[in-house]
Formats: structure tokens, C-alpha cells, sequence
């Protein structure tokens, strides 16, 4: 499992792997799209409830260079408007399934069910799982086929409380994501605030 606060995800990816899971939040988590698709694989996005995902009215920004690029990208933005729903993945086809952060993912993905169902079935299968800054909030409820939850036991690092308290959004969330995750067994490792930082397990 991997988690992060930056986007160094491909490699470790076996080299016959072919597609990942990308669940995007906002436009701008699309900007890890091309680390995967430069390196060979084919990306897919997947939203809790399929079809079209909202879309950060930040990232409709289009004096951002990096946002106009993906908006002008006309296969991107046809799958971010008609994404895949948890259900409707087949596991098996894809070796890495990737959260992108953003402080939504904190209320729309850890008790979205399926996605925890295919992250566990995935993860179980050998897939690679990775999260970006918020994004590991999609598996602080992911348990496996032990019971165990999946980050029990593993290194891990997120968007921490100091950053939430730094950014003034500590008593918006609904929880805080480094305590969650140390409340599920996980092991928080973290960088000075706002700062590039990988695990890998």
C-alpha cells in the first residue's frame, strides 16, 4: 500500500500491468492521470456513484495552465464525465487503484461501501493501493477478508492534524484523518507541514 502527499505512484507497478482505478475528487487530481498514462497504462475513473463527477469549482480555474490542459483534453474530461461507479470495475482487469485527496473525500468516500468492497478485493488480489494527501480518508474503513483493517499494521502517511489545524478546517472535518487511521492500527509517518512525503509498504 502506498500513501502520500505527492504523486510518485508508478513505480513498483509489474511491468505487465496495463490499467489503474483513479478516484478523482477535484479536476486538478486528473494532473496524476499522466504519470500513469506516460509510463504505458491505461487509467480509468471511478466516482462513488459513477457518471458524471463534480467537478471543484477551484479547478474550473482556467487561468491555471495545468487546469486548462485537462479541460481542453477532450478524453479526459469525457471519462471525468462519465465515470465508472464501484460496482461496474472488475478487479481483476486492473493492478493499482489510486485516491486522490481533497478535503470532499473526507465525506464522500470512507463509508462508500463498494469502493470499500473493491479496494479490499483488489488489495487482496496483489493490486497496488495508493492515496494522495486526504485521499487514504477511502480506506480508514476498508476491512479485509480477516476482519482486519487494511491499513492496520502498515505505514502510512496523510494530510496530518497539524496541516488541518494550519488551514483552520480542524472542527469542519469529521474526524481528523492521521488520528483515524492511527485509531485503525495504522502507523502515521509525517513530513513538516505541507511537505512531499511517500511510504511505500
Amino acid at each position: 500500500m502506498r500513501s502520500s502527499t505527492q504523486t510518485r505512484y508508478v513505480e513498483g507497478l509489474p511491468c505487465h500491468a496495463a490499467r489503474v482505478v483513479l478516484v478523482p475528487k477535484a479536476l486538478t487530481d486528473c494532473a496524476v492521470r499522466p504519470a500513469f498514462t506516460q509510463a504505458g497504462y491505461e487509467v480509468d475513473f471511478v466516482s462513488p456513484t459513477g457518471k458524471a463527477a463534480p467537478i471543484d469549482p477551484k479547478s474550473n480555474d482556467k487561468s491555471d495552465p495545468k487546469n486548462l490542459q485537462l479541460l481542453q483534453n477532450k478524453a479526459v474530461m469525457a471519462k471525468i464525465q462519465d465515470t465508472l461507479a464501484p460496482a461496474e470495475v472488475k478487479p481483476n482487469d486492473y493492478q493499482a487503484i489510486f485516491f486522490a485527496g481533497g478535503h470532499g473525500v473526507m465525506w464522500d468516500l470512507p463509508d462508500n461501501k463498494p469502493l470499500q468492497q473493491l479496494t479490499a478485493s483488489m488489495y487482496e488480489r496483489g493490486a497496488l493501493v495508493g492515496a494522495v494527501c486526504h485521499g487514504p480518508a477511502a480506506l480508514v474503513n476498508v476491512k479485509l477478508s480477516n476482519g482486519e483493517y487494511l491499513v492496520k499494521g502498515k505505514t502510512v502517511a496523510a494530510f496530518t492534524n497539524e496541516e488541518e489545524e494550519a488551514v483552520g478546517l480542524t472542527k469542519v472535518m469529521p474526524f481528523l484523518l492521521e488520528s483515524k487511521l492511527i485509531a485503525r492500527g495504522a502507523k502515521h509517518a509525517k513530513a513538516p507541514n505541507f511537505q512531499s512525503h511517500v511510504v511505500v509498504n
